[in-house]
């Protein structure tokens, strides 16, 4: 199990366009060199539309941890905190 206290971010990478956020980093107890993509999700009750759904989110998880190719850069896992998604990937 990994929680967000387990990740160090360093420097940034990129920006999207959906609000996420892509930064290199540090899976601290691994002292594992990471992506991580952070996409916040979309908080229906506070009308705040920056994001996406926890229901696209769910999808994205799903179609991207099927996605196994050599051209494909390796899925870590995912992290999902306080409406925010950390996707863990190779560098």
């Amino acid at each position: 199990s990994c929680r967000r206290r387990d990740i160090q971010l360093t420097s940034p990478l990129h920006h999207g366009s959906f609000g996420d956020y892509v930064a290199k980093g540090v899976y601290i107890p691994g002292s594992r060199n990471i992506a991580v993509k952070i996409v916040r999700i979309l908080d229906r009750k506070s009308g705040c539309n920056d994001g996406r759904s926890m229901e696209d989110m769910l999808r994205k998880m799903g179609v991207a941890s099927l996605m196994k190719h050599e051209n494909i850069i390796k899925l870590y896992g995912f992290i999902i905190e306080e409406m925010t998604c950390y996707m863990l990937m190779e560098p």
